[in-house]
């Protein structure tokens, strides 16, 4: 562990910001470049939130960094900073705040070789990633019956559970950890035995059951799984004689979904970071990138699946997925995840440089060896034909052509349609496609579905794309746009709201106002020029309206920097939702006002 010092001035010599003399600062310290392209995010020891003006400035130098994992930086430690905040404005005037942060070493470095590679060359190894990090906190009140002391812990991965701690169990962990016998984090130990420490400390237990029960790794909890955890993470510490670990071995989760590629999605996150899947109760399909034809509640199908181990290893023959390949050079094996081709590694089938079609490596070298094929995947359930609802079987062989995605081909109504077996001369099943359940707005077929894929400037899309039309999302609307040329813009809901009279609800997108619309957060007509939509389509109709979350993500260097990011923006015809890497080589950036095209202002991410 080593102490962060946090100067007063960022004009000081060893606070300077990176400009071009990266090589020269890189000796003595980390820089912007050691993050990019890896899992870490910069967090902060000493909290930007906790700091005003120029202290908060100096927060952003990496002095004050340590490599944190991206989901529990954002989502477990931001938690407890935001509590502990909370906790210290309660208490403003009545006594002398101390926090202390640190973090516990590890064996492990960042970047890391072939992992973290990128297109141009970088230095590995660079910045130690901490097993651990940790904080302690100590108020020294004015009248000293109402000091304290408390801190937290935890594990510096994306899963992991933040452990509330009195001083002396901290010191004692700390201790442990570090095979540092005499370390305490405070002279003294800081009142942790008065009884407001250990009413402070419950209430802090409290607030961690709180986060664990909401915690995006579990959607839901039954009243028996709740009364379980609490029992682990609280009562344990009303016995007299606690175990010395307690640890939850395993669980039984049940996930729904509202449609197939919302399970996708989830799922190949799921396999990749958590070695778990999600398998269907019922005889679900398994769904595949290449056919995001969207599914709806309404279809009245059961998309419940429930967690299993996964059995794969990176690098191993066998995959969860379990996809034999069709055609290609290496047909009848199955794929091999993750593979590296041009410059990136895939988890997933793709299409690059295919025509279109899904394929994956089929060894654990496909540079070396050279080895694939197609993959073949379950597209969702089919309505009318002759099939009772069964799902598309792609690629299916019709009139000695394979097919990948629904078509039209001699089909009366030119309603797409596919076979839901691998032959239809052997066995003629088909049924329709679902339809997108997208129905757009403007264009020159408005109020149509949306029809995927299609395809647009030789490039296939799956979903709405902003491409050539002034940052608005769109899509075709017949399944030749080619041929046909039909298309409308695509409605979308955003983020929820905050005051306003909309009780938090999300924006609408596009929402009319003023006879002008709009699909994008606006400052228009805002007397606090703060960033604000309708959650209604009409205003003029219904005038519900909302103020647009902001990121709490500050910049540092760029054109704009000390501002928050403003989430979307839009960029070189394409809508970025969070920090990028998009043509920066020295870290993530975001813009700072909702139109960059128009005020190009933009700052690095911290």
């Amino acid at each position: 562990m080593s102490p962060t010092r946090m100067l007063s001035s960022i004009n000081e010599d060893d606070m300077r910001t990176q400009n071009n003399d990266g090589d020269t600062i890189k000796m003595n310290q980390a820089i912007p470049a050691f993050y990019s392209d890896t899992n870490y995010d910069r967090g902060h020891l000493n909290p930007n939130s906790y700091q005003h003006e120029y202290g908060r400035h100096a927060t952003f130098t990496l002095t004050n960094a340590v490599p944190m994992d991206a989901c529990f930086n954002r989502m477990q430690w931001k938690q407890y900073e935001d509590e502990m905040k909370r906790m210290v404005l309660s208490l403003y005037g009545t006594g002398t705040p101390y926090f202390v942060t640190g973090a516990v070493p590890s064996e492990e470095k960042i970047p890391v070789p072939v992992l973290d590679s990128t297109e141009s060359e970088r230095d590995f190894n660079m910045v130690t990633v901490p097993r651990y990090v940790w904080t302690a906190f100590c108020f020294h009140a004015t009248d000293e019956e109402d000091s304290f002391s408390l801190g937290y812990i935890g594990e510096n991965k994306p899963e992991a559970v933040i452990y509330p701690k009195s001083i002396d169990e901290l010191n004692t962990s700390l201790q442990d950890l570090c095979n540092m016998p005499d370390f305490r984090v405070f002279t003294d130990h800081c009142f942790a035995s008065n009884s407001l420490s250990k009413r402070n400390l419950n209430s802090l237990i409290q607030f961690q059951v709180k986060q664990i029960a909401k915690s995006g790794a579990y959607d839901s909890f039954s009243k028996k799984a709740q009364n379980k955890i609490s029992a682990v993470y609280k009562r344990r510490r009303e016995s007299s004689h606690p175990p010395m670990n307690s640890m939850v071995l395993d669980l039984m989760v049940k996930m729904d979904y509202v449609n197939m590629p919302q399970w996708f999605e989830n799922n190949e996150m799921l396999k990749h970071h958590s070695s778990v899947s999600c398998v269907f109760k019922t005889d679900i399909p398994t769904f595949h990138p290449p056919c995001h034809i969207e599914l709806r509640s309404a279809n009245n199908y059961d998309l419940s699946c429930a967690l299993v181990s996964e059995k794969s290893t990176l690098g191993s023959d066998i995959t969860a997925d379990g996809i034999v390949t069709v055609g290609g050079n290496d047909p009848g094996k199955e794929c091999v995840f993750p593979f590296y081709y041009e410059g990136r590694h895939y988890f997933r089938c793709t299409t690059k440089n295919n025509n279109r079609i899904p394929w994956c490596a089929t060894t654990s070298d496909y540079p070396r060896d050279n080895k694939w094929g197609n993959c073949p995947f379950t597209g969702p359930p089919t309505t009318g034909g002759n099939s009772n609802g069964a799902s598309c079987k792609f690629p299916f062989k019709y009139n000695d052509k394979d097919y990948y995605y629904c078509t039209t081909d001699n089909a009366e109504t030119k309603q797409l349609w596919c076979a839901t077996v691998s032959n239809y001369a052997q066995d003629p099943k088909w049924g329709y496609c679902p339809t997108s359940g997208i129905v757009t707005v403007g264009g020159n077929d408005p109020g149509k579905e949306c029809v995927f894929p299609f395809s647009y400037d030789k490039q296939m899309y799956f979903e709405c794309t902003t491409i050539n039309n002034n940052r608005i999302p769109w899509c075709a609307t017949t399944s030749d746009y080619p041929q046909d040329n039909k298309w409308g813009n695509c409605p979308f809901t955003g983020p929820p709201t905050t005051g306003g009279n909309s009780n938090g609800a999300p924006c609408k997108f596009p929402f009319k106002y003023n006879d002008k619309d709009y699909y994008y957060c606006t400052t228009d007509n805002a007397e606090t020029k703060q960033l604000w939509c309708a959650t209604v389509s009409n205003y003029a109709q219904d005038p519900k309206w909302g103020y647009c979350r902001t990121s709490s993500i500050f910049t540092v260097g760029g054109n704009d920097p000390g501002r928050e990011c403003v989430f979307p923006f839009y960029y070189e015809e394409k809508m970025y939702f969070e920090c990028t890497l998009k043509n920066s080589d020295k870290g993530s950036w975001c813009a700072t006002t909702s139109d960059y095209p128009k005020d190009s202002k933009w700052g690095y991410c911290v």
